[in-house]
């Protein structure tokens, strides 16, 4: 079954030993992510066909049925996905190498700590409350920029920012 993400940040993580699987899915809803985890490459493609592109890629180097780099190819010619940041764990020294050459967005060696693992995850997306703060911010830089329209409009805009912050935050702005 394929949790949905509802604007929370998803990492698909790409792992056929089920403990280090199930250790990732730990480690990353703990910190806020929505996880989709499967354990082979042809999986993940067909998931990535039939679903919204994730905010990153945490895959396994050395899996059977299809190797890291051919699913990084294969990603990379999906108009979908193709944006979608990869980072590759692996205690092969092959996959570091193959990973500088495929430009991906990080190389994680295993055995790797859970902090050095959550610290690249957050280099690569954000976390949920810091894109609402972000959304947040945006909010306010828009508001500001509106102050050359009519008063009317103005007031409207300022009534938008603040329902669109008291919802998402849940208190009311001050101005």
């Amino acid at each position: 079954m394929t949790p949905a993400h509802d604007g929370s940040s998803c990492v698909l993580v790409i792992e056929d030993d089920p403990a280090i699987r199930d250790m990732l899915i730990w480690l990353l809803t703990d910190e806020g992510y929505v996880v989709v985890a499967l354990g082979d490459c042809l999986r993940a493609l067909t998931y990535l066909r039939a679903n919204r592109a994730p905010d990153l890629i945490l895959l396994d180097y050395n899996l059977p049925r299809m190797c890291g780099a051919d699913f990084i190819r294969a990603v990379r010619r999906d108009r979908r996905a193709r944006d979608v940041p990869v980072m590759i764990m692996s205690a092969s020294l092959e996959a570091e190498r193959v990973a500088r050459k495929l430009d991906v967005a990080a190389f994680l060696p295993k055995p790797f700590e859970a902090e050095r693992l959550i610290a690249l995850v957050r280099q690569h997306i954000a976390r949920p409350m810091d894109r609402r703060r972000t959304r947040i911010y945006a909010c306010v830089v828009e508001q500001r920029n509106g102050r050359g329209a009519p008063a009317s409009e103005q007031q409207k805009h300022r009534n938008r920012v603040r329902c669109y912050v008291a919802q998402t935050v849940g208190f009311e702005p001050t101005t």
